[in-house]
């Protein structure tokens, strides 16, 4: 919210306008910043995915694998959410991992120095 509140972004704002990677997904519309801080944006949990390798040892995902991540699990390959966005809740890690670049994007910092 504090890029929010310094004109940076705007809860509205779709998320693709900063991370033009992520997939396009069939959607009644676009997933905002705000669906992805409610945990409503459809997007998968990264944790829930069949693909995601989670080691006790390493707790951590890169961008780069954030990104494999969704264009292989199946719901990206079939271009759709797990529900139309601002339908549900559902937690989702993923949406809060696209909210860190998001944030380094619009103020040229990295997430944790941020």
């Amino acid at each position: 919210l504090l890029c929010v509140s310094r004109g940076l972004c705007s809860l509205n704002d779709d998320v693709r306008k900063f991370v033009p990677e992520i997939p396009e997904f069939s959607s009644v519309r676009q997933i905002t910043i705000r669906d992805c801080l409610g945990h409503l944006s459809g997007i998968e949990d990264h944790e829930e995915m069949p693909n995601w390798k989670h080691n006790a040892h390493c707790n951590w995902l890169t961008l780069d694998d954030l990104f494999s991540l969704m264009s292989r699990s199946k719901s990206s390959k079939e271009k759709r959410l797990s529900f139309d966005t601002g339908s549900r809740f559902q937690y989702s890690n993923t949406g809060y991992c696209l909210l860190a670049l998001v944030i380094e994007r619009v103020t040229g910092m990295a997430f944790s120095s941020f």
